[in-house]
């Protein structure tokens, strides 16, 4: 394994061949028991009687992206800045991985600016001359020079990507202290999904 990804590098050939053999480790002790199942069911579709409660995909749902404030946030006139945080912006369908082009109310900066390139992420939120933002999604450029007035928070990324054109969002201010707080409690509830999961197979294996 090379880099966490496995391939043919080590086997001396620039092409796999039939025969073969492309060895990428052993099952650790939850797959063995999902093959160990699946191997039993006398069927091609395995369900399971068990899953995760709904609850957990509630927060999906939610219209309200949590944004800490972006490096231009202060360029922006006060009267924009007070939109951005209080009226629906709808997704347009003109919306696709690179970014979420919304229609709303259109924000204006103080003044114009000279803009230099620099670094963007995921949920950042830029604003063109057109005055109607972009939230940057997963393919989107590595930089950006349009001004950006604030970010979505990483725990309402998944949310925002769920949302299809015509969906209207709204904005909700959160503090940099927040927004860690919200993602560390985010990964604890993920890290006790995975260890429920597991325990549950554990019991599986164990009948």
């Amino acid at each position: 394994m090379y880099l966490y990804s496995r391939s043919i590098w080590g086997i001396g050939r620039s092409s796999f061949k039939k025969g073969d053999n492309l060895p990428i480790g052993r099952p650790g002790e939850v797959v063995q028991a999902v093959m160990n199942t699946i191997a039993k069911a006398n069927d091609r579709v395995l369900a399971m009687n068990w899953g995760i409660s709904a609850s957990v995909y509630q927060s999906l749902k939610n219209t309200r992206l949590r944004c800490v404030e972006g490096s231009e946030y202060f360029y922006f006139t006060a009267a924009s800045q007070q939109d951005f945080w209080r009226t629906p912006y709808k997704i347009t369908p003109e919306s696709d991985r690179m970014g979420f082009r919304l229609d709303g109310a259109r924000l204006e900066m103080s003044e114009s600016k000279e803009m230099i390139s620099e670094a963007v992420a995921m949920g950042t939120i830029q604003v063109p001359a057109s005055g109607q933002p972009i939230i940057l999604m997963a393919d989107r450029q590595t930089t950006g020079g349009y001004p950006k007035i604030a970010n979505v928070t990483t725990v309402d990324i998944p949310s925002l990507a769920q949302k299809i054109p015509g969906a209207e969002v709204y904005f909700q201010y959160a503090t940099l202290e927040e927004a860690q707080q919200l993602y560390i409690q985010r990964e604890y509830e993920l890290q006790m999904i995975r260890a429920a999961i597991q325990l549950k197979w554990r019991k599986e294996k164990g009948q």
